[in-house]
């Protein structure tokens, strides 16, 4: 008898999902992100500082939000771009009456712009929808002293069909920072509909 229930549940729940999961005709996607940022995990200064064991430390994270508009090439692949507005807490490079030092600066503005292109293997096929992506942005600090930095984009998130033209999403992205040294991490969460 458990042996039937098992059976019937996992085909109802197998149906479940690909009907959620059914490719809508679609093929513009916009969505919004809640972030996690943390700048001081990566950062030589702070593990100088502190030991390499502090990682995602509580006072060192701080919130962003996004706005992300992508356009579906194929069913596996689409491009788009990415607005963010946060807050940052890291060591950065501070001009003062001594020269230029690093710095612990807290709760400070930053703002990105993003170019993305992501794959995502089970788009229309499943309501989960796992994928990478990868991009270049450009990120503005508000802070004294050299404030534009170009980031590389690296990541992997998920996406859970409610319906076939909404999801639940969840990405976790590694930025490489490629002139002010400020490597971080962010933990993503939010939504997205099919437009």
């Amino acid at each position: 008898m458990k042996k039937e229930l098992s059976l019937i549940i996992g085909v109802f729940f197998t149906s479940l999902v690909s009907l959620f999961g059914q490719d809508s005709s679609k093929v513009q996607q916009l969505g919004v992100g809640f972030n996690v940022t943390d700048f001081s995990t990566l950062s030589p200064i702070y593990q100088q500082q502190y030991t390499p064991s502090r990682v995602l430390y509580l006072s060192d994270l701080n919130f962003a939000v996004d706005v992300t508009y992508a356009y579906q090439l194929d069913t596996r692949f689409s491009v788009g771009a990415m607005a963010r507005i946060g807050s940052a807490n890291g060591y950065f490079l501070l001009e003062d009456t001594v020269g230029a030092t690093e710095q612990r600066v807290s709760n400070m503005f930053y703002s990105s712009l993003n170019g993305l292109a992501m794959y995502h293997p089970f788009e229309g096929r499943s309501a989960f929808s796992p994928y990478v992506f990868a991009g270049l942005g450009v990120d503005w600090f508000q802070k004294e002293g050299a404030s534009i930095d170009l980031q590389a984009a690296f990541g992997m998130g998920l996406k859970l069909y409610l319906i076939p033209d909404f999801a639940l999403k969840a990405k976790f992205e590694y930025r490489e920072s490629l002139f002010l040294a400020q490597d971080n991490l962010i933990l993503s969460f939010g939504f997205m509909w099919k437009i």
